[in-house]
């Protein structure tokens, strides 16, 4: 019913496009763009299925900044409205507003319903059955599930401290969706679960590290800037060998580096681009007891993995903090391609949602006082975390 109705010439067919895009501008945040695709749907296509945009208002207007949601509306109002009166004002020979005739007609009354034929109220169920097909069961019932899912969010509401399994807890921990026992802790203080924002900001005064690098989950993983000589932060050997003691001392175990502009620690010789292979004095730093583990995902700089690429850095990601492994997750800024694995990791592998896994990433990282104030870096890397959907590993 939809794919053939979308090939239609219909006023339905372009309202139901607005109505489309509108909602893919809304899941980007545009909310601007959002209300302008609305009211072109309403406006210049078939202004009864203004209630299908509904959902779409309510969300505008609880978006923030309604001033601004005001003048975006009245803008758009005015820049399909009176393209659409000088149309009317061509075709029909005189000043007249099609819309409002229309609506006159079809709900204010004076118009025969006969015009369209007679059918019996089980016309819209007959109707949404051969147009929505399974999807309407499930909308049907949606209210329902939602209901009880929202009883149980808030019954054991995932708040975003992220400890280490064998650190003593302060709260009660639940296992995730693929069986982790550690990380994700339900703080609990004077009987009244802490918020969340208000941890992170405990976090910041509590778990901040150095200027190169943060802990996103303290103790088990960090992120941070390439561990050893670099082309811009860190040219002098002595310099280096102290940052990566420090990363070292810390108790990082494991190196997972993802610039594709650098060939793995393995096959690294002593200086590519100005980076300094980092591999033989961290295994000197961790001395015998430690061994130490490499590994490289590469992405290139300031873009996106490919999918294949992060369905393999998340499987191996995954694996080693089940394996009780300390991981330093690296690029060359630490900001843009590590920024984007983390946030994805704690979606994969702890279950938190888009909104909460970029938050937990940028205000670890914040606390790093870094030149660049975002990671992940680029509205591409974020849009990835927002659209990611999680593996089936």
């Amino acid at each position: 019913g939809c794919f053939i109705a979308s090939t239609g010439f219909l006023p339905s067919t372009f309202t139901m496009t607005a109505l489309t895009a509108a909602t893919a501008a809304m899941l980007h945040g545009r909310i601007g763009l959002t209300i302008l695709l609305a009211v072109i749907g309403v406006v210049w296509g078939w202004c009864v299925a203004g209630a299908a945009f509904i959902p779409l208002a309510v969300f505008v207007l609880f978006s923030g900044h309604l001033p601004a949601r005001i003048a975006a509306l009245i803008g758009a109002l005015i820049a399909t409205g009176v393209p659409l009166l000088i149309a009317d004002r061509v075709a029909y020979g005189r000043w007249t507003a099609s819309l409002w005739n229309f609506v006159k007609y079809n709900v204010v009354g004076g118009g025969d319903s006969a015009l369209y034929g007679v059918e019996s109220p089980t016309f819209y169920l007959r109707n949404g059955i051969i147009n929505l097909q399974m999807a309407l069961p499930l909308a049907l019932v949606s209210p329902i599930l939602l209901a009880f899912a929202g009883m149980r969010v808030a019954r054991h509401r995932l708040l975003l401290e992220l400890n280490d399994r064998n650190e003593a807890s302060k709260g009660t921990f639940w296992p995730n969706a693929t069986g982790c026992d550690y990380f994700v802790t339900q703080r609990v203080g004077a009987g009244e679960y802490v918020d969340g924002s208000e941890y992170l900001d405990d976090y910041e005064k509590t778990h901040g590290f150095e200027y190169f690098a943060n802990w996103v989950i303290p103790g088990r993983l960090m992120q941070g800037r390439y561990p050893y000589i670099e082309p811009s932060r860190c040219k002098s050997r002595e310099e280096a060998r102290k940052k990566l003691k420090t990363i070292v001392d810390a108790g990082i175990d494991t190196f997972v580096c993802l610039q594709d502009e650098l060939p793995s620690q393995h096959d690294m010789p002593e200086e590519v681009l100005g980076f300094g292979a980092y591999k033989a004095p961290a295994i000197e730093f961790a001395g015998d007891s430690t061994p130490l583990e490499f590994y490289h995902f590469p992405i290139v700089d300031l873009n996106i993995p490919d999918t294949s690429v992060l369905r393999a850095a998340l499987a191996e990601l995954q694996q080693l903090l089940l394996r009780g492994r300390r991981v330093y997750l690296h690029c060359w800024g630490g900001r843009g391609r590590a920024g984007t694995i983390a946030s994805t990791l704690l979606m994969q592998a702890y279950g938190l949602e888009a909104a909460e896994a970029l938050e937990r990433v940028q205000r670890s990282f914040s606390t790093r006082h870094d030149n660049v104030p975002l990671s992940p870096e680029t509205e591409e890397q974020r849009a990835l975390v927002r659209a990611f959907v999680r593996f089936d590993l």
